[in-house]
This record gives C-alpha cells, sequence and structure tokens, in this order.
C-alpha cells in the first residue's frame, strides 16, 4: 500500500512551473499525448501537462479514458493521487 504522503511528490509537479516552452496539445492526438505523460513523464512533463489542461482536465482524463489509456498501476496511482 502506499502511503499518501508518498503522493506529494507527484502532486507537487502538478503545481511548479514548466522549465521549457512547448506547443499546446492539439485536439487529433490530445488523449495520446495526456496518456503518455502520466505513463513515462517526468516532473517537468507533468508540469507542463498541469499548465496546459489544469488538474481537472488531468482528473478527467483519467476517469473518462484511464480505463482503456492507462496500465492498471498508473490508473490506480493517478486515481489517488488525484483522489478521484
Amino acid at each position: 500500500m502506499i502511503a499518501l504522503s508518498a503522493l506529494s511528490a507527484p502532486l507537487a509537479a502538478l503545481t511548479s512551473s514548466a522549465t521549457a516552452p512547448r506547443p499546446a496539445i492539439g485536439p487529433e492526438n490530445r488523449n495520446l499525448v495526456i496518456a503518455q505523460i502520466l505513463e513515462e513523464g517526468d516532473r517537468a512533463d507533468l508540469a507542463w501537462l498541469a499548465a496546459t489542461i489544469g488538474r481537472e482536465g488531468i482528473a478527467a482524463f483519467v476517469r473518462e479514458h484511464g480505463g482503456r489509456k492507462l496500465s492498471a498501476r498508473n490508473r490506480r496511482f493517478w486515481s489517488r493521487a488525484l483522489a478521484l
């Protein structure tokens, strides 16, 4: 079982600013980009994603598409980290 304090690092990454400018997510590849970042992204990627679509956008993705687009392990992690 993951201690709730272990979830603070990913959540902190969601509130920090990204270091390099990146393009906006296009509608044609939005779900793919979000899934890849949640699966394999680092803190800078997560910060960019949070700045681009916001925490609620990430939570909506996990609720609506997490079952198909994320691994079971990452779906559980993000569901807990985002208190879904």
